[in-house]
């Protein structure tokens, strides 16, 4: 918790001065396997968590029937509970300090996962992966991620096999500014004759001409009938081709990509663009919407995201797609099988950067 602002050190100062001790012995969640496998993985280390202050306490798991905790099984033989994979260092580039690089290895193990996730779903479609009594499905699956990029990075690989996911952020991604900013940009090439929509998807926003550049285009007849003619062919082949199609060209001609990721939090505002793209994608071959219905689609997830329940269930459908989650949102929430492909993937934060409580409980402890 210590987004929060929770400290250990309070935490630790406040343990010497106190004699009761209360601990949550029991979980009520997890399958028994994990709840032992995770004791037996933390209580192998005599620090686990660093300071001989803080040791972990072994938990139990609540009394439950094969029903209410069903597990894993792939030909009658449970599976282990907990699994560790290892990148192997053959497979590997390795950079110059000889340790494996982060840009292979996002990729690679959101394949490996995917392709793992494959794997088990085609157990379960010869009837020798099962939850309990049931077949495994894409909807007892779920992958957990730290951040949108993560997510990102997860659902194309699943894609690319062609394994149906939905991301739990898309409720709030709604409410984004880039998720604004796409609208304004749709309406206008919905409307390919309206020179105000044009003009006011370009300035700022994912075009991203600023009021000077704007002015000077719209004075410049051949530069503003170049900007005009590009908009008539977006429509089109929008029309023509689908959403996707269109939106991918309009990335590349606009250099959207390059120009946002040379701004300041631009890799944040690209991936939610990408996102919602995606999304919109969706929407169009499941609702087998057009130009107008897309336009609509969208403006009814920002503005009144329970008016069209149906139609958003039947796109983040969990029963059918594997769930993609950050760590954040999925805290209380339950999954058949989980994967934690980027659980190495995390941020140390600086040692310099103390507050003076902290500085004050590192020299008490001292």
């Amino acid at each position: 918790y210590g987004f929060r602002g929770a400290d250990i050190f309070a935490y630790m100062a406040a343990v010497r001065h106190t004699r009761s001790r209360y601990t949550l012995a029991t979980n009520w969640r997890s399958e028994a396997g994990l709840i032992q496998a995770v004791n037996v993985l933390f209580q192998n280390n005599a620090l686990p968590f660093i300071f001989t202050e803080i040791p972990y306490w072994p938990v139990t798991a609540a009394p439950k029937s094969p029903e209410e905790s069903p597990v894993l099984t792939v030909d009658n033989s449970q599976e282990p509970p907990l699994h560790f994979w290892f990148v192997s260092e053959e497979l590997a580039p390795a950079g110059r300090s000889g340790l494996i690089k982060k840009e292979w290895a996002l990729p690679a193990i959101a394949a490996a996962t995917a392709g793992e996730i494959v794997r088990l779903l085609a157990l379960a479609a010869a009837g020798r992966a099962r939850i309990g009594e049931k077949p495994l499905a894409a909807g007892d699956i779920a992958i957990l991620v730290r951040s949108h990029s993560q997510a990102a990075v997860m659902q194309k690989a699943l894609r690319e096999r062609d394994v149906p996911s939905v991301l739990s952020s898309q409720e709030s991604l709604f409410a984004t500014q880039e998720a604004e900013e796409v609208e304004r940009l749709l309406t206008a090439l919905v409307n390919p004759g309206n020179d105000a929509l044009l003009r006011g998807a370009m300035v700022g926003g994912i075009l991203g001409l600023s009021a000077n550049t704007m002015l000077a285009t719209v004075e410049d007849p051949v530069a503003w009938d170049a900007r005009l003619v590009c908009c008539q062919e977006d429509h089109d082949l929008w029309h023509g081709q689908g959403f996707i199609r269109m939106f991918r060209r309009l990335l590349i001609r606009e250099n959207i990509p390059a120009r946002l990721l040379e701004q300041v939090g631009g890799e944040r505002r690209l991936t939610n663009i990408l996102h919602l793209a995606e999304i919109l994608e969706q929407a169009e071959l499941e609702g087998k919407l057009g130009q107008a219905g897309l336009l609509q689609w969208l403006r009814e997830q920002r503005y009144n995201p329970g008016q069209n329940e149906e139609r958003q269930l039947r796109l983040e459908s969990d029963e059918k797609r594997v769930k993609i989650v950050t760590i954040h949102k999925s805290k209380g929430l339950e999954y058949g099988v989980v994967f934690c492909p980027f659980a190495w993937d995390g941020k140390l934060h600086s040692g310099g950067l103390l507050s003076k409580e902290t500085r004050k409980s590192l020299s008490d402890l001292a």
